[in-house]
């Protein structure tokens, strides 16, 4: 597997399915969660829920290191063969 192309299409995922819901969605900028020196807005989980999709639809497992939700594995039940 070409590992460039397909981090860029991820990528590319992730960033369609944001552009779509900023331009339709006006609550992108909800708090959903605050910490001591940051919060999580609705958009950073619209991100965060496509780079999983796109992990899934690649057919990979991945352990992925986030801001707002920390470290998982995608899917959760398999050996994470990349780290993102």
């Amino acid at each position: 597997m070409d590992e460039l192309s397909l981090v860029r299409r991820m990528a590319e995922n992730v960033l369609k399915c944001s552009k779509e819901y900023l331009s339709s969605n006006p609550d992108y900028d909800r708090i959903l969660s605050r910490r001591a020196t940051d919060v999580t807005r609705k958009i950073d989980m619209v991100a965060e829920e496509a780079l999983d999709a796109a992990i899934l639809d690649e057919g990979i497992a991945a352990r992925v290191i986030s801001e707002e939700l920390g470290e998982r594995l995608v899917p959760a039940n398999k050996e994470p063969e990349y780290t993102l």
